[in-house]
């Protein structure tokens, strides 16, 4: 997955933490980088111009894994890839549904929010 880190304003980025649970997470420039989908990554460098990608060390992005061909894993490797990613494997019978659940989870961790969904986190007023 690609990471970038925020260099412009505040976005906030719903995702899937390792127990299966929904969290919303508010990322600024000290935030820092931060793993997100392909899409995401697109969407936030590329539309909105508030992030960048992450240079590795040798000053290019390898995404080599993210693009990964799923289906000449082994089911057993497919599962560990799904269970990382906090999805539940026990309901997959073969390598298509293990496939399916992991591009799912894939795409549920990377899942933005406009601002106008944004909750408000502003202090309550002293009585």
């Amino acid at each position: 997955m690609p990471e970038i880190r925020i260099i412009s304003g505040t976005v906030g980025i719903k995702y899937t933490d390792e127990y299966g649970n929904e969290r919303f997470a508010v990322k600024n420039a000290s935030s820092g980088p931060f793993e997100v989908s392909k899409e995401l990554a697109r969407r936030f460098v590329d539309e909105r111009k508030v992030a960048e990608y992450v240079r590795k060390s040798d000053g290019n992005y390898d995404d080599s894994e993210e693009d990964e061909n799923l289906t000449s894993k082994p089911n057993s490797e497919l599962r560990e890839i799904a269970e990382k990613l906090g999805g539940d494997t026990r309901n997959c019978k073969n390598k298509a549904q293990l496939i399916e659940l992991i591009e799912s989870l894939r795409s549920e961790s990377g899942e933005d929010y406009d601002e106008d969904e944004l909750p408000d986190i502003s202090a309550a007023e002293p009585e």
